[in-house]
């Protein structure tokens, strides 16, 4: 265990980003590919072959046609067979370039230096069915070095595989199929094999003992494992490549179809069109005049929020990290679609959108916390939660009052009047919106494990009279019925009293927490997520200046980060850490989250005070390869809290609405709402 506990003390910029995803953007053929890093954060042993994990392809998303797609290799007489021992110092995360190549670097094997470094990339050229693998490999050892690869991957059904002419076709029952190419540039043998990773047959399992892979042409089984094998020199000065294809169709033709496709064009070109196409999309955006590394991390940010979503449904994975089953949390996945469209990607936020007005609402008609990234069904998680309905109106609005689309938003209108009913709902305490667990999802203690009542939490109270205060503009705008509008304002103000009446410190001139919805007691503990309250307007001037200098005063660390809430214990000693009890991720309670660090921003952007700080931190406290990073970091180091890593709207996509906001490309929110 101690070889996964020298990574303690890295900085942010040391930690990488321990999962993504490859998507093709394509809403008739979609294809996305799961990639992982060995293991999900520093704290737990590895457990994955590092690769792509899993493939979701076509009709049917719930189940994956491949796994396990990684490598193997021997340098001169050592093997090093066992795939989840590859490793940096920076815990085998990935980049994704604004160019479209994925990639991971490889210099340690079980703790110890490999005499070459090894960089796995991939690239899923957008609107096709295949994605290139291509390994780069570099003496670090100033010593030529003799190479045996293992490029390997299973299919996941029952496959009947076969090869011939450089190509391996897999057809797997009931399910969409996958083709392999052979690099004949290099020396190679290839074959099929068991995918009992445990039998002699699989092709890991015998190359792991002797160097070497079956010869098998042909093999049914389920599953079913391919393995290339490729011999060659790494010249000292000098880089050997080796390239693959993985190729999916809805039949074994049109994969065997895909791959000879992609062989035809050469992976110079595959890896140029990719380029193209990336290039493309971020122009078809907004691009601000901002250069370096503000602006890679605003490409990457991108691209997260980018390749989180199911271009078939419209929905939007919140984290791609395996610990978060690519769940659509409701919340994170609205703001994202939002900051998606503020950036000019109107098409990625309608197909959210036009999915959400059609979800599935809880008895009280707010939407449920989470929702499956691939099917848009209910998934079970801490509720409720009700700040998406308010957030959903202000979205909207925003797009209409920046962007028009009349026709579009008048089309949905009826939906959205549905969704309004829990705002408009007037029979809870003192005439407050919703008491719920919005937005940290708290039901239990975090030490005792009991459970903990709802509140009135300031952030949904400032989410919902914002969201009454967009649909009233909306209603004005396209619809036909200004009682509506009336109503709308009116509730809007009710609860805007209210919070300020109940929820309001006289004394000390700021928010509370909120207050527990069982016994009306308050919390007094400083939140960050009460800044909600200012940057949709229920509060202004000197009350909003008093409350924003509360929270900075009493949650900054590491000089313009903001905690969640006073001694806030998850990562840190807290029992529902994601990697398990006893786990922690950080050296201390209240890490440094992004999001709310974005939210003061916004705050400060209303009251006229310079947030450029706060943006340069978010730049400062990326991670590996500036990327965007997860939920948090640490707050005494800045490290990269790796379990959420990447969060797609808590970092990456508050930092592109935040740098827009900054730059005069977006209007805030609150201007919209004026």
């Amino acid at each position: 265990m101690l070889s996964f506990l020298i990574y303690f003390s890295l900085s942010a910029t040391q930690r990488g980003v321990p999962a993504w995803w490859l998507n093709n953007w394509d809403k008739s053929n979609t294809l996305i590919a799961f990639w992982s890093a060995a293991q999900d954060s520093w704290t737990v042993s590895p457990q994955y072959r590092p690769g792509i994990q899993q493939v979701r392809s076509f009709d049917d998303l719930t189940k994956s046609i491949l796994s396990d797609d990684s490598f193997a290799v021997q340098i001169d007489e050592k093997i090093y067979g066992n795939s989840m021992l590859f490793n940096t110092t920076h815990l085998g995360g990935c980049v994704h370039e604004p160019t479209g190549e994925l990639w991971a670097e490889y210099t340690i094997y079980d703790g110890q230096e490999l005499p070459v470094k090894i960089r796995r990339s991939f690239y899923m050229t957008p609107y096709t069915t295949y994605y290139l693998v291509k390994y780069t490999f570099e003496s670090v050892d100033g010593k030529s070095h003799n190479v045996k690869l293992l490029d390997y991957f299973a299919t996941t059904q029952y496959t009947d595989g076969r090869c011939a002419d450089n190509i391996c076709q897999l057809e797997e029952s009931g399910s969409a199929s996958v083709a392999v190419s052979v690099d004949i540039s290099v020396d190679n043998t290839f074959s099929l094999g068991s995918g009992d990773w445990n039998n002699y047959d699989n092709v890991l399992n015998r190359f792991s003992q002797t160097g070497s892979i079956p010869a098998f042409p042909a093999y049914k089984q389920q599953p079913v494992t391919f393995g290339g094998l490729y011999k060659f020199t790494v010249e000292v000065g000098k880089e050997a490549t080796v390239s693959s294809v993985r190729g999916f169709g809805r039949n074994v033709n049109d994969a065997y179809n895909a791959v000879l496709n992609a062989v035809n064009k050469g992976s110079k070109v595959i890896i140029e069109e990719t380029a193209d196409e990336f290039s493309k999309w971020f122009k078809s955006g907004i691009v601000p005049n901002i250069e370096g590394d503000a602006l890679d991390l605003y490409y990457k940010s991108l691209i997260v929020l980018k390749n989180s979503q199911n271009p078939k449904l419209g929905t939007i994975a919140s984290s791609l990290h395996n610990l978060y089953t690519f769940k659509n949390w409701m919340r994170d996945a609205m703001m994202a679609a939002f900051m998606l469209d503020a950036a000019g990607h109107h098409d990625e936020f309608k197909a959210f959108m036009n999915w959400a007005v059609t979800a599935e609402l809880d008895d009280k008609g707010g939407f449920h916390t989470c929702y499956d990234t691939m099917t848009g069904a209910i998934v079970g998680f801490v509720e409720p939660q009700y700040d998406g309905n308010g957030l959903m109106m202000m979205a909207i609005n925003y797009h209409l009052q920046c962007f028009g689309d009349n026709d579009w938003v008048r089309g949905i209108l009826g939906k959205l009047e549905r969704i309004s009913e829990l705002l408009l709902n007037r029979n809870y305490a003192h005439l407050l919106g919703p008491s719920d667990r919005a937005p940290w999802e708290e039901s239990s203690d975090h030490h005792t494990k009991e459970g903990i009542a709802e509140q009135y939490y300031p952030w949904t109270q400032g989410n919902s009279y914002g969201g009454l205060i967009a649909l009233s503009k909306i209603e004005e705008k396209v619809g036909t019925d200004m009682w509506r509008v009336s109503d709308y304002m009116n509730r809007a103000n009710e609860i805007k009293k209210a919070t300020i009446d109940q929820l309001w410190d006289n004394n000390q001139q700021r928010f509370y927490r909120g207050r527990w919805a069982d016994t009306f007691q308050i919390d007094d503990r400083a939140e960050s997520a009460t800044l909600s309250c200012l940057f949709t307007g229920l509060v202004t001037g000197d009350m909003a200046k008093s409350h924003l200098n509360y929270i900075t005063s009493k949650l900054t660390h590491l000089g313009y980060g903001l905690a969640r809430y006073q001694n806030d214990p998850y990562f840190y000693d807290s029992v529902w850490n994601p990697c398990g009890e006893g786990t922690r991720e950080s050296t201390r309670s209240e890490p440094v989250w992004q999001v709310v660090t974005a939210y003061a921003a916004w705050c400060e952007d209303a009251l006229g005070i310079d947030y450029s700080g706060r943006i340069n931190w978010m730049i400062q406290y990326s991670a590996y390869g500036n990327m965007p990073t997860g939920e948090c970091v640490d707050a005494t180091d800045g490290a990269l809290i790796v379990p959420s890593s990447p969060d797609c709207f808590e970092h990456g996509g508050v930092y592109v609405f935040t740098t827009l906001l900054h730059e005069k490309l977006a209007k805030s929110i609150l201007e919209t709402l004026q």
